[in-house]
């Protein structure tokens, strides 16, 4: 059985933990990088497809590999988002995945899938009101993102079965918004940022490997997935959560002027209410193993913090 499954995007943090992942599995993978250096340095037991190849070249590695999964775009977090930048974030989304969605056109024996990512922040700012995959597109830079992002992927229905994860806030011990999230509490100034009735639609990272893996192997998940556990939950409740694990004070409010005042337009990340729910994988049948955040951020943080606490 073919087993070869082309990534590109290995090099973020859920790359570098799905690629583990499928690794131990069994399968061979192929990383699509623009820096080849980085790339082998990271995976120095993969192959490597150049990014920068022409195109048949990169017809050719694509070409009978059992599926693509691409994770590429530029960073959300750590800049500001200047006219400029947010050229870089759409182009670093939408460019690749046409990219790859033309050489799967092209290919005499085509993948049997492309799992292209996106995000919640397709739904916008919504409030108190329940999302699930059937909801329209919200407003803002994000959700447009999302929408050219995903549209991109799009045609390639025609030749090959496309998953489109909208991935919430992924919570992980290493990297990704919960470390930022835990800096304020080990300072003893931690708190909500923006309304403490916005939601936050959450997953453990163990369980989105998992459902990478679940949407691989089972032929019956396509289209659109909101990639995030069944409770989502509002701010100040999170907040009260992580403060009890981290056994530290949970005290500051930082209002949304602030966070629009300091950060611009980025500020959405922070302000958006999204109470997303994981409608097709539940009636899918995928098993949790995090479904509540008490349980989720206890395996995540209380052995690395047990000296701070």
């Amino acid at each position: 059985m073919n087993k070869r499954i082309i990534i590109a995007g290995a090099t973020g943090f859920i790359g570098k933990r799905l690629t583990a992942k499928l690794s131990s599995n069994g399968y061979n993978l192929s990383i699509i990088s623009r820096d080849l250096k980085k790339s082998k340095t990271i995976f120095p037991h993969f192959t490597h497809i150049d990014w920068n190849l022409p195109e048949e070249q990169f017809i050719n590695e694509i070409n009978d590999s059992l599926g693509i999964i691409n994770l590429a775009g530029a960073s959300l977090a750590g800049k500001k988002w200047t006219e400029s930048y947010k050229k870089v974030i759409i182009d670093s989304r939408v460019r690749t995945t046409k990219r790859i969605v033309q050489a799967i056109e092209k290919c005499l024996i085509k993948p049997k899938f492309l799992i292209n990512a996106s995000a919640i922040g397709f739904y916008g700012n919504r409030g108190d009101e329940i999302l699930t995959e059937n909801s329209i597109k919200g407003s803002g830079f994000l959700s447009d993102v999302c929408l050219s992002w995903e549209e991109a992927a799009k045609p390639a229905k025609v030749y090959t079965r496309v998953v489109i994860p909208r991935i919430g806030i992924v919570l992980d011990k290493k990297e990704g918004a919960l470390s930022k999230m835990i800096l304020p509490y080990k300072l003893f100034i931690g708190g909500s940022l923006g309304s403490k009735k916005d939601w936050i639609s959450w997953i453990h990272i163990d369980d989105l490997i998992d459902m990478f893996l679940w949407a691989i192997e089972n032929e019956n998940i396509k289209d659109q997935i909101n990639c995030v556990s069944p409770t989502p939950i509002q701010k100040k409740d999170f907040n009260i959560i992580l403060a009890k694990v981290l056994r530290k004070p949970n005290w500051l409010s930082l209002p949304e002027f602030a966070l629009k005042f300091i950060l611009g337009e980025a500020s959405e990340m922070l302000i958006s209410s999204q109470r997303v729910l994981p409608d097709k994988p539940l009636s899918f049948g995928f098993k949790y193993q995090y479904e509540e955040l008490d349980y989720a951020l206890f395996s995540l943080l209380r052995n690395k913090y047990l000296k701070f606490v």
